[in-house]
């Protein structure tokens, strides 16, 4: 048949939609979804939203050297509080660590650049399909502990895990989102 269905996704409640192999225009989002971000442009196919650079750090005051290093916390799981991966494991891709994207269904995801997610498990085969990052391929990346959708590995071009920051937390702190 000419007509294919996307991958499903737990974040998709209305289930896959039909598409041609062609990857036509994906339809505009739901208003509703839309309106949760204002300034949004409506419209067809995959959308960045440029985000705000954050303000720029001050300038370190001068003192003494720290005698010995940051201690490098865990990021959890925001539903089961399970290590998923750790500060220093956050990188740039594309330029910059976060990300805002819609997928082809018009659900908006905020996610961070990992290097490494050990606490995740990579679930399904690698789709080059409707991909964010051109020469990558993702699947689904999920805790490997309760099972949440923490967001998608990508590997080709390179090689990282996109993770939805409101999914993980600071240990004792709120969600990253």
């Amino acid at each position: 048949s000419s007509m294919a269905l996307y991958p499903p996704c737990p974040c998709n409640p209305h289930g896959p939609k039909p598409r041609s192999r062609l990857l036509p225009p994906t339809p505009a989002p739901h208003p509703s979804r839309v309106d949760r971000f204002k300034g949004v442009p409506s419209g067809r196919g995959l959308r960045l939203l440029e985000s705000k650079k954050p303000p720029p750090r001050a300038a370190a005051k001068a003192g003494p050297a720290p005698t010995r290093a940051e201690p490098d916390p865990p990021l959890l799981c925001a539903h089961c509080l399970h290590p998923v991966t750790r500060e220093s494991e956050r990188i740039a891709v594309d330029g910059r660590h976060a990300h805002t994207r819609f997928n082809p269904a018009g659900v908006v995801f905020h996610f961070g650049a990992f290097a490494r997610a050990e606490g995740a498990r990579v679930e399904g085969p690698p789709v080059e399909e409707a991909s964010w990052f051109s020469g990558c391929a993702w699947a689904y990346a999920f805790c490997a502990m309760c099972g949440a959708h923490l967001g998608w590995h990508f590997r080709g071009a390179q090689d990282f895990f996109g993770l939805v920051l409101e999914r993980l937390r600071a240990p004792g702190g709120p969600g990253l989102g």
